[in-house]
């Protein structure tokens, strides 16, 4: 009687993870110094500078700013963002798969120039992604104010009480879209490493990864939920409660009048965007790793065999 091996669990993906990432640390450190560590900078800079704008806009009702449009900001902000992402997640992936298998020689130079293979595919997939995730809570908010609209039409006043107006916003439009972006989270998980690896992009993908993930969607939950947590308490602790408050009470020029604080800003994003850096590499590896042991799970392979193959420089 033939005995079926257990699935993968979280401790597998823990075990290997940390095997690759060990054995290639040097190689795979570099990438991340090349195109997580601008991404995590990015991330600060703007998660603060955000904070501080919101702050400056409030007691500046009135008054003219000099400061650059926040939506000139944001669209400069995305781009920087969108490259070095892709750049960063096709790298590092192409790089996990083979450091896995260890059957392919590979190198900075042909991992770098992975890049130009999947670039586009993963911006296309990006921009579908976010299209989605979207959409979600902008359909939801137009049910709710179909349903606003119903309850008027019948006669039933809800938005005489904010306290109601508040928990059925709640319970119509925060949960269900919470609940279903999570649920497309987990089955969309391995995108990214789908569209590098294999001649996938755009809404075949995301088939393609809800296909993999079948069997391991806890894993990709637990995984989810890890680095989610770890960046957000990252991004969100101190000493940022410290720069909001000097930035909202005492941040002044001397003529009254509250100011950018640029110096903590600054400070902050070299404290923090390193350890940010590393999140990211390991989430990135995990997910590659992920992506393998589904792999493993599951024989079938509606995308093909095809995986990137890149001629290398043995020299470098």
């Amino acid at each position: 009687m033939e005995v079926m091996e257990p699935k993968p669990d979280i401790w597998v993906l823990r075990s290997e993870t940390n095997r690759i990432t060990k054995d290639h640390g040097w190689h795979l450190v570099t990438l991340s110094a090349i195109f997580l560590l601008p991404l995590s900078c990015f991330y600060i800079i703007y998660t603060n500078f955000s904070f501080q704008l919101l702050n400056h806009f409030y007691y500046h009702l009135n008054q003219p700013t000099n400061l650059l449009n926040p939506l000139f900001l944001y669209l400069l902000y995305s781009i920087f963002v969108m490259f070095f992402s892709i750049c960063g997640v096709s790298s590092i992936t192409y790089s996990v798969f083979h450091a896995f298998y260890g059957t392919q020689p590979f190198n900075l130079v042909s991992s770098i120039k992975s890049i130009s293979t999947s670039f586009f595919p993963l911006l296309a997939t990006t921009i579908v992604l976010k299209l989605i995730f979207f959409f979600i809570p902008f359909l939801f908010s137009l049910l709710f104010f179909l349903f606003i609209l119903g309850t008027q039409f019948l006669g039933i006043t809800i938005t005489s009480s904010p306290y109601f107006l508040g928990f059925s916003t709640a319970v119509l439009v925060f949960l269900p879209t919470l609940s279903v972006m999570m649920y497309l989270q987990v089955r969309w998980i391995l995108v990214p490493v789908v569209v590098v690896l294999e001649p996938c992009w755009g809404l075949e993908a995301l088939r393609r990864s809800a296909s993999l993930i079948k069997g391991m969607k806890k894993v990709a939950l637990i995984l989810l939920l890890f680095f989610g947590l770890m960046e957000g308490l990252l991004l969100y602790s101190f000493p940022l409660p410290a720069i909001l408050y000097i930035s909202l009470m005492g941040s002044e020029n001397g003529t009254g009048r509250r100011t950018f604080d640029w110096w903590h800003i600054v400070l902050d994003a070299i404290g923090k965007a390193p350890l940010l850096m590393i999140y990211l590499l390991l989430n990135n590896a995990a997910k590659t790793v992920l992506y393998i042991l589904c792999k493993g799970i599951h024989d079938e392979d509606k995308c093909g065999n095809n995986y990137v193959t890149l001629p290398l420089d043995d020299n470098v």
